[in-house]
């Protein structure tokens, strides 16, 4: 199973893998291992897709599909390639809202140094 997040989540509660300093072999033997009591894991893979082994783990996206275990990438922006690819192995993408707050205009300490640099005296 292939979950993707688009966006910044704190805690998952998945084991973060070191996706950069792992080959193919290791990626494979993760997708298709299963544990001794027959229960699955969450792994969580942040930055994968958009980093510089991006296309060799979506080569690899079948096998994370076709796995027992979850895979979690978790991406600041996902582009359209990578998307479709994602989209027709099955893999469900979840867009975080990054809501931005806004704040009010208060004191300036350095209002009036920067009104006397810019010479102007209706500030």
């Amino acid at each position: 199973m292939i979950r993707v997040i688009v966006g910044t989540v704190k805690a998952l509660g998945a084991e973060e893998l070191d996706w950069e300093t792992i080959n193919a072999e290791e990626f494979t033997a993760f997708a298709e291992t299963s544990s001794l009591l027959g229960d699955t894991k969450k792994y969580l893979l942040r930055g994968a897709l958009a980093g510089e082994r991006g296309e060799e783990i979506l080569k690899l996206i079948k096998t994370f599909a076709s796995s027992p275990h979850t895979f979690i990438f978790q991406e600041e922006k996902l582009l359209k390639g990578p998307t479709t690819i994602l989209e027709k192995a099955g893999a469900t993408i979840e867009t975080q809202k990054i809501k931005v707050e806004k704040k009010e205009r208060g004191f300036d300490p350095f209002g009036l140094t920067a009104a006397l640099a810019a010479h102007d005296r209706k500030r």
